[in-house]
């Protein structure tokens, strides 16, 4: 045995990641690579080779995360090891999943793990506060994006953007997008903002529909704390961090986005750069 210690996290949801993740198993055990998956996945990954523990014992007990599934899992699970400061390999097993870093077809590059042979990117990630009265509310940091918008009512948010404490701009808009340079080519992009080279340290602000002709993306350092506050009380605005569950901003309250104090590790075997995984998978 080697000692390298694999956790394996499969999105067991999603239509092929398991059948994936057998095909990653049956590699890992023909290279004597010892693997373990959470407790909760016993059901379907038992009999595959691996061994079972609870959440914060795999993550105590490993060296690197290999996440199965689409870009949703792929970033849910590197955020789970960036807390424990582990790196993370995505590999796809659903459509585009542009943050994967190798395809279902390629699994005979696992033993590159064993070896040695590969790099790691370091990925920027957001804190996103909400605070009132000086107390934080809601916490969460984000590899992609925290995403500010209006609540059911088919208003035009009204938000009020500051940088360092002194104002941006006021927005009307169906909201905004603070996004990472990972998250460049997420929502963001979808919303008209730059495409940014993901080992960039930067924060883009994208409004998305804005009421206004001069409302252009705008990228900041990453050293800035930006300060997210609703300009209308009678139009409510929710936080949601990665796609997760909207948070209300209460009356009277206000989020503050900064750079997160700890990156996520993306473990990169092939040799390809991002523009050519950009091109390949984004650009036809």
């Amino acid at each position: 045995m080697t000692g390298l210690f694999l956790a394996i996290e499969p999105n067991i949801s999603r239509p092929g990641a398991v059948a994936v993740t057998r095909d990653i198993c049956a590699q890992l055990n023909k290279l004597n690579v010892s693997f373990a998956f959470a407790e909760r996945n016993r059901s379907v990954c038992d009999g595959l080779g691996g061994s079972f523990l609870p959440d914060e014992e795999l993550y105590a007990s490993c060296n690197i995360v290999i996440a199965v599934g689409g870009d949703g899992s792929i970033i849910h699970y590197a955020k789970n090891a960036a807390q424990h400061r582990l790196p993370v390999l995505g590999i796809n097993a659903g459509n585009v999943a542009f943050m994967a870093g190798l395809e279902a077809d390629e699994l005979s590059l696992l033993g590159a793990l064993l070896a040695g042979n590969y790099f790691i990117d370091a990925r920027m990630m957001l804190q996103a506060d909400i605070i009132k009265d000086g107390e934080v509310l809601f916490s969460d940091c984000c590899l992609n994006d925290a995403v500010f918008a209006r609540g059911a009512e088919i208003n035009l948010a009204e938000i009020d953007v500051a940088c360092d404490g002194l104002p941006v701009k006021h927005y009307r808009s169906d909201g905004i997008i603070l996004a990472t340079p990972t998250g460049s080519t997420a929502y963001s992009f979808a919303a008209g903002g730059p495409v940014v080279e993901p080992t960039l340290e930067s924060m883009i602000l994208t409004p998305i529909s804005p009421y206004s002709m001069s409302s252009r993306s705008i990228i900041f350092s990453s050293s800035c704390v930006l300060q997210v506050s609703s300009a209308n009380r009678e139009r409510p605005l929710f936080l949601s961090a990665d796609g997760g569950s909207a948070v209300k901003i209460p009356d009277g309250g206000m989020a503050l986005v900064r750079k997160c104090g700890y990156y996520a590790n993306f473990i990169r075997i092939k040799k390809d750069r991002f523009w050519h995984v950009l091109d390949n998978k984004m650009g036809k």
